[in-house]
């Protein structure tokens, strides 16, 4: 069995998305420190998801902190198994739309005096690099992988964002209470990632267990459950594109052109609503 087919729908940015993405880059504009961070986009191929928290846990540490943010784009993604954009064109295509909704256009190309590598960065470099470029007086722009050492634990990181920031269309609906619950199963729930010992994956079984509980003290009426799932409602064969066979073999699988993976699937019950 192949992958499923889902279609991809993008719209052009209204007024509205452009003002926000303006007032996002005001609020970046005047820093006190002349250190800049952005995202190595060069660095690693990863997922969607994961790409996006990176940028964005970035940008809110200059925030946070009062430095420069350069904005990169994401140039790259590892497709996965429900993933609609299997081919170039169409990855193509859907990063062309990811990149102007959560992108900022710059009014001016920034120069630097230097430019500087960092895989991870944790607080402590970040102070290091910090007090380097305010007492050398110099423009540095810093070109990090990750940046979770620095805002685990720190949740202000996050706090000048809001989800109109990338989601101004959403308007807020008094009628009912809705819950969302995102369940990530990966490929396989067994599936255990290169250097751990278990498996990161909760069963379904639970989250269903306590969703139903939350159901039965509530009617249909007054309460919404919405499942986020990467999970599909059938098993199939995932054959990925010949280009990331490698990638796909680095995070523990073994696989080749011609044996796919299998997944798993999840059956819901049909109180709840699937997204």
């Amino acid at each position: 069995m192949s992958i499923p087919q889902y279609s991809l729908n993008y719209e052009q940015p209204t007024d509205e998305e452009c003002t926000v993405k303006t007032a996002r880059h005001r609020r970046l504009a005047q820093r006190a420190v002349p250190l800049w961070l952005t995202y190595d986009n060069q660095k690693v191929q990863d997922g969607l998801g994961s790409q996006l928290l990176k940028i964005l846990t970035i940008e809110g540490i200059c925030n946070y902190y009062y430095l420069g943010y350069k904005h990169s784009p994401i140039v790259e993604i590892t497709p996965t198994h429900l993933d609609p954009f299997q081919s170039i064109m169409d990855r193509r295509d859907f990063l062309r739309h990811v990149n102007n909704r959560f992108g900022i256009e710059e009014s001016s190309q920034q120069s630097f005096d230097k430019i500087k590598y960092m895989d991870i960065l944790s607080r402590r470099m970040l102070i290091k690099e910090m007090l380097e470029a305010i007492l050398m007086r110099r423009k540095i722009l810093l070109k990090v992988n990750h940046a979770f050492y620095v805002s685990r634990g720190n949740p202000g990181v996050y706090a000048g964002f809001s989800s109109r920031d990338f989601f101004p269309e959403l308007t807020k609906t008094e009628s009912s209470k809705t819950m969302v619950n995102h369940f990530r199963q990966g490929i396989t729930p067994s599936q255990i990632d290169t250097g751990h010992k278990t498996s990161r994956m909760l069963p379904f079984s639970y989250f269903e267990k306590h969703l139903k509980r939350i159901l039965s003290k509530h009617s249909s009426e007054t309460l919404r459950i919405y499942i986020l799932s990467d999970a599909p409602e059938k098993p199939f064969i995932y054959f990925p594109p010949s280009e990331f066979i490698e990638t796909w073999r680095e995070h523990g699988y073994h696989l080749d052109e011609d044996f796919g993976i299998s997944v798993s699937a999840i059956e819901l019950n049909s109180k709840f609503l699937r997204s």
